[in-house]
């Protein structure tokens, strides 16, 4: 994960290293686990580039929110929606 991660120089830069891969798999696997997953991963990965922690948690809790939406098993609500449309 440190090398698709690297060393940024700021910390936009971290955030969006961060953002996407965890929206990648939060599409395809629930939200709530994947944010629980990688919270003890993002928070080394800040200390290690020396920027707050803190700066980490709410982009994780987005890219996870919007990975979700993206397909229709990424969350409980997108089967709801397709199920309606459908009828």
């Amino acid at each position: 994960f440190n090398k698709l991660l690297g060393n940024p120089t700021s910390l936009a830069i971290a955030q969006l290293r961060m953002m996407v891969p965890v929206g990648l798999v939060s599409a395809f696997l629930n939200n709530t686990p994947v944010v629980a997953i990688m919270i003890p991963i993002v928070q080394s990965y800040a200390n290690r580039i020396r920027m707050p922690v803190s700066q980490f948690f709410i982009p994780l809790s987005f890219a996870s929110i919007l990975g979700g939406t993206c397909t229709l098993i990424g969350t409980s609500t997108n089967l709801v929606i397709a199920g309606k449309y459908e009828q």
